[in-house]
């Protein structure tokens, strides 16, 4: 792809170069940052990395595109472009990006132009011109962000000033430009100039004597430094300060120049006066320490005084840094700069890398490919024929797609394709192919659930296999195995399939599974239930009567009945029926000793109660007895078997006054017993 022309194939820092990372995906925009030659002899380069809209996430794409919209209006103005121009201009966007990475030189496969967008250019001409992009967004990939580059227009109301207030007729009136707020510094013509300058070369000529004079902690320093320092600027500003304080009068000015203290200090002369400005007055320490701050936050005053200098203040500091910026020690700094930012472009200032020519492994030639390949076009421009006969496998396998010789550049260039879809499907509708890969509508309707949704998988066993368990019974393997899919078995299926075929030789039916005869688990289970039941609620009326509070009533009615056994004795014996029983049961309902008692300790049961059992015409015990646990536990297997075999269950009510009672309280009478069952 690279140019046959020498200077095309010299490459150096700043060039915006394509780089392959792989030969079926487009290729990759970087920028040179930094040329270095490695160990084993080889160039490696340093590059910033730029990227597609098809490489950041989806959720930015919506920003890229509100943006795109934001800017339509500056952009689109001139010219109105049709969709195959707005289609390959998506693909001219990159998104800068601050990552730099670092690859070997021998991937670099051409040079490109990359611009920041301008409303100034012409946006079709990024169509024409031939490796051309821009960017107006960066990216960050590992905060997923995306900004502007630079800041945005800042336009309107929260920028400008929208109410602009009056101009005053007469600015005196202002209280603002009061006389009482200003200071008279200077008033000129008051001396002239050569009193002026002959009283600031007196001022220089004591400064420099007062430095020969003063303390030696400031540090010694030679004659020619000690009167460049008495020249500076605060000299001078100090000298127009003194003459303006003593009148415009030579004589006092020179006055101040050499105080006499003597009486106001005990008899110690001072001496003459001098001053110093910021630079003069910092230590060696302190200017270290400020020249390390400027090195890591460059001009963040406030963070340099924070980390550095707290002890100093910030008009101070600001002040020291124009005064240090015309000094030596910034001159040295910024040449030893210079110095190493030239030995490093000496070392490696650009490379020579040739063009590659090589012809990619992934292409074929027309008569190479099948027939069915060779009667699909090309999914880029839809045509049947390439120019050299190369076509190139592009998507997924499955798709079986390819791309002509053209297309496949334009590919590998801008990641896309060259005509979008409608363009395409225009284009298929004149011939009797369909547009290749063209999305069925079910499948389109369900791309927006796709990523919801999970991939399901089953285990499809074979119909030999299913034979060859029914017949083989003894010899494959347990199907509790089935639950421990990770655990490993031995099957030798070869014996198991002659085996099999073996028996059915012998017995061709034996692979013909029967149908199997379930009982009838529901009257089985019920009769089962109920004659365990009768016989446990024998036993706890029989409690229960024992337990009952006798009633003069039912006193007679013993004494008349062990009468009448006495009376009996010689008779023969016959089997006991239920009717006395029932007689005296009713007769103690009916006549209670004390029924409100009775209810109170759970033995009795309310004689309106009773009325509305006799009423339904139920033969049942006219007492309630209440059911202990194993009797709640009966109940409750009866209603899950009558919800397991589909049967309608009782309402609340009518279950414990019809179902409880024919069920526990009535013994089993034959068929007639279970009809009746049956039909509740």
């Amino acid at each position: 792809m690279a140019s046959q022309h020498g200077e095309e194939n010299k490459y150096k820092v700043g060039d915006y170069v394509y780089i392959e990372q792989s030969q079926e995906n487009p290729l990759v925009i970087r920028r040179i940052d930094e040329l270095q030659k490695t160990a084993q002899g080889n160039v490696a380069a340093k590059v910033i990395s730029f990227y597609r809209r098809r490489d950041i996430p989806n959720s930015l794409t919506s920003l890229a595109d509100k943006h795109a919209n934001d800017m339509q209006e500056y952009l689109f103005s001139d010219y109105k472009f049709n969709d195959v121009e707005k289609h390959q201009l998506t693909h001219r966007e990159v998104f800068l990006s601050r990552q730099i990475e670092t690859v070997n030189a021998s991937l670099i496969r051409g040079k490109c132009s990359v611009r920041i967008l301008s409303e100034a250019e012409n946006m079709q001409q990024y169509i024409k011109d031939p490796d051309t992009f821009y960017y107006s967004l960066v990216f960050d990939p590992k905060q997923k962000t995306l900004l502007a580059d630079g800041g945005d227009i800042r336009i309107g109301a929260k920028h400008q000033c929208v109410n602009i207030p009056e101009v005053l007729e007469d600015p005196a009136a202002d209280e603002k430009f009061s006389e009482e707020l200003e200071e008279l510094c200077w008033a000129p013509n008051r001396i002239d100039d050569l009193s002026i300058e002959r009283f600031t070369c007196l001022f220089r000529s004591v400064g420099t004597f007062a430095r020969a004079l003063d303390k030696p902690s400031c540090g010694k320093m030679g004659l020619v430094e000690a009167a460049s320092m008495a020249s500076r600027d605060m000299t001078l500003t100090t000298a127009y300060k003194y003459i303006h304080e003593a009148g415009y009068d030579f004589a006092k000015a020179t006055e101040k120049l050499l105080p006499n203290t003597a009486a106001a200090t005990c008899g110690i002369n001072v001496g003459p006066v001098f001053v110093r400005d910021e630079f003069e007055d910092w230590s060696n320490a302190e200017v270290q320490l400020f020249e390390e701050g400027m090195q890591k936050y460059q001009k963040e005053f406030l963070s340099i005084r924070d980390d550095y200098l707290p002890w100093k203040t910030l008009p101070s500091i600001v002040e020291f840094y124009y005064l240090w910026k015309t000094s030596d020690r910034f001159c040295q700094i910024v040449f030893k700069k210079k110095r190493k930012m030239t030995e490093e472009q000496q070392k490696l200032k650009f490379v020579f890398i040739p063009p590659y020519d090589k012809p990619s492994k992934m292409c074929k030639h027309e008569n190479q490919m099948d027939e069915k390949a060779r009667t699909r076009p090309c999914e880029g421009c839809c045509t049947f024929e390439s120019e050299d006969k190369l076509w190139f496998p592009w998507g997924p396998e499955r798709y079986h797609s390819w791309l002509c010789s053209k297309c496949w550049r334009y590919w590998k260039k801008y990641g896309g394709l060259q005509l979008p879809k409608s363009t395409r499907r225009r284009i298929m509708v004149g011939t009797d192919k369909k547009l290749p890969n063209k999305t069925p509508p079910s499948v389109r309707r369900d791309q927006k659930n796709q990523k919801q949704r999970q991939q399901s998988f089953y285990l499809q066993t074979k119909a030999s296999w299913k034979l060859m368990r029914v017949v083989c019974k003894d010899i494959c393997y347990d199907k509790k195995i089935a639950l421990n899919p990770f655990q490993s078995f031995k099957t030798d299926m070869e014996k198991i399939k002659a085996e099999c075929d073996a028996r059915l030789k012998l017995n061709p039916d034996a692979g013909i599974v029967k149908k199997r005869n379930f009982p009838n688990l529901h009257e089985t289970v019920v009769n089962k239930i109920r004659a365990s039941q009768v016989k446990k609620e024998e036993k706890l009326t029989n409690g229960v009567e024992n337990h009952l509070s006798k009633s003069p009533k039912m006193e007679e009615a013993e004494s008349k009945e062990e009468m009448k056994q006495e009376n009996v004795k010689d008779e023969p014996v016959e089997e006991p029926q239920e009717q006395p029983k029932e007689e005296t049961m009713e007769a103690e309902s009916e006549t209670p000793a004390n029924p409100q008692e009775n209810l109170r300790k759970g033995q009795g049961k309310h004689p309106q109660q009773l009325t509305t059992n006799r009423a339904r015409g139920e033969e049942q015990c006219s007492f309630m007895v209440r059911p202990n646990k194993e009797t709640k536990k009966l109940r409750e297997k009866h209603l899950s078997l009558c919800r397991k075999f589909a049967r309608r269950p009782t309402t609340a009510k009518d279950h414990k006054s019809e179902l409880i009672g024919q069920i526990f309280s009535q013994p089993c009478q034959g068929e007639s017993g279970q009809a009746e069952l049956q039909k509740q």
